[in-house]
């Protein structure tokens, strides 16, 4: 029995433990992806993904795990993909969705193929094609501000990044 509560408890201490980091690399997973990725090169590479799948390359409705118990066919994705270290990939018939936090606090890209007839779903539209998504909009109003507030403020870091109205 108490061999039982000490498992308990380290299991406990583990989901706990892995939440807190998961938490903690939130807004650094946020500025990777909104404002030190080329979206353009993101989008071409998901879509190249979804090509591949169509002849046959990637299984649809499957979950490639990225980060823990990697499978071992995410090493043929593009390094745009990779570069992000995603905790895994899901692909659909006509979608790419690349999470990047799970767990608690869920956020990534669901990237659309060209053909894709509807506009796309998500929180903040980064490309025509290519939506970001986060949790933190169902659960704060103002989240909006909170992205906002992780833009870099150098000149340098600024080229090339989406404002806020250009995702409205």
């Amino acid at each position: 029995m108490i061999c039982f509560a000490l498992y308990i408890l380290f299991l406990i201490i583990v989901v706990r433990y892995t939440a807190w980091t998961e938490t903690r690399q939130v807004p650094q997973r946020q500025i990777l992806l909104l404002y030190e990725t080329d979206h353009k090169a993101l989008l071409e590479a998901c879509r190249i993904v979804l090509k591949e799948a169509r002849e046959g390359k990637w299984e649809y409705y499957k979950q490639y795990v990225v980060r823990s118990s990697r499978d071992p066919n995410v090493d043929r994705l593009p390094e745009q993909i990779l570069r992000l270290n995603p905790t895994y990939i899901y692909l659909r018939q006509n979608s790419i969705r690349i999470e990047l936090v799970g767990g608690i606090h869920h956020l990534g890209v669901t990237a659309y193929s060209e053909d894709y007839e509807f506009e796309g779903h998500g929180d903040k539209k980064l490309l025509d094609g290519l939506w970001y998504y986060d949790d933190g909009y169902r659960e704060d109003p103002d989240y909006k501000k909170v992205i906002e507030s992780l833009r870099p403020k150098s000149n340098e870091q600024k080229k090339n990044l989406p404002t806020q109205n250009d995702s409205e």
